[in-house]
Formats: structure tokens, sequence, C-alpha cells
């Protein structure tokens, strides 16, 4: 179900400039965050923010990604999608893979801004182009599914094949399945079991997940 959201809500503004390279400023920085990084790890998320918070002032992109965790999940400040969506906004166009993926997840679910699937899918090509597995695997379902981009089984099957060759096990199934039948894919059932069974090594699947691959390799076997 989508989330209601006030249809004028600003995108927000552009970055603010990056720390420069080997500068007095980017060593302040990376030193306060740092700082945030070890008040986190003695359990003081309050005193964690207020380090983060003037590292990501600073312009630096992993300070403002974190200080998006912060807001999102309520960690040394009050819950707030919009200002966690806001950092991972600067963080995510000084090129931080984890503030592109989750971005994507923003826009795809409605937390922080209006819904939107061309949003999330174009943040998700960000961070996929670069490794990142959650988007390669989030990209994979959009293709197939034909939500914030046309449906199109090869493209689906690319990034399943992307994300299933760095270890996830919900993209293994997915290229799996593929493979059993014939979508996107030339039919194989060979590859099919083979995928099906890694998917099942990986540990990840649930119940039902398992359970259907156990049923696929099965049948492909018959």
């Amino acid at each position: 179900m989508k989330k209601e959201k006030p249809a004028n809500r600003a995108l927000p503004s552009p970055p603010s400039p990056p720390v420069p390279p080997g500068s007095r400023e980017e060593l302040l920085a990376n030193e306060w965050l740092a700082r945030g990084a070890e008040e986190e790890t003695k359990g003081n998320p309050s005193r964690a923010v207020i380090y983060y918070r003037k590292a990501a002032g600073a312009g630096l992109k992993e300070a403002q990604y974190l200080l998006g965790l912060c807001y999102y999940w309520g960690r040394g400040v009050e819950p707030d999608e919009e200002q966690a969506v806001a950092w991972w906004h600067e963080a995510a166009a000084r090129g931080d893979v984890a503030a592109q993926s989750r971005l994507g997840f923003c826009y795809y679910n409605g937390d922080g801004v209006p819904e939107n699937d061309e949003q999330a899918t174009r943040w998700w090509r960000e961070a996929a182009a670069r490794g990142d597995v959650a988007a390669q695997l989030q990209l994979g379902f959009c293709y197939y599914n034909g939500r914030g981009v046309p449906k199109d089984d090869e493209l689906s099957v690319y990034w399943f094949r992307e994300a299933a060759t760095r270890g996830c096990g919900a993209a293994r199934l997915q290229l799996g399945l593929h493979y059993f039948s014939g979508e996107g894919v030339e039919k194989e059932l060979n590859m099919a079991i083979y995928w099906l069974e890694k998917a099942i090594e990986s540990g990840e699947l649930d119940d039902i997940s398992r359970s259907l691959a156990h049923e696929k390799i099965k049948q492909a076997k018959e």
C-alpha cells in the first residue's frame, strides 16, 4: 500500500561542496567521523550524532550516510525519515553506494519522500553499477515486474545473475527459476538445478523459498 505524502514536497537541495582532498578540513572531518564511530561503539549514540553531524556538515559522504542511518532508525536523535533522505541525497550525490541503494528503497517504499518507482530504479541503477548486491537484486525484480522501468526479462536475468554471482541467495533462486522457465534466458534445466542448489546452500532462503527450490530441482531432474 502506498503511503500518503504531501504532493508538493520539494526534493532536497543540491549538495554542499565536498571536503577538499588532503586538506586540513578533510583530516578534521575524518577525525570527527572516527570519534562518532567510537561513541557508537561505546553505546553513546547521541554523542555519536554530534560528531557525525560535524563531519557530514563538512561534506564527508561517509558521515552523511551514517547520519542518515541515525535519523532513519532514531539512534541518538528522534526518528525522521525526511532528514534521513536529505542526508542520503547528499552522500549519494558524492557517489556513496550505500546511500544510493538506501535512496532506492526510500523512493520505492515512500519512506521520507513520495513513492516514486522511477526515482527508485534510478538510484538502484547507480548503486548496482558499482556492485551493490541489494540494488542489483531489486533491479532484477523491477525489470521482471515492469515497475519503474519497462518490463524486460533479459535485463531481469542480467541483474539477478550479477547479484547471484556475488552470493545473494534470493538472486540465485530467481536465476534458477528463470533457467527453469526459460524467461529472459534459454531454458536449461542443468543451469536451473545449479543455481537452485546454490540458493539453498546460501542459507538465506526462508522456508517457502527453500521448499520452492527443492520442488523445482525435483521437477528438473524428472
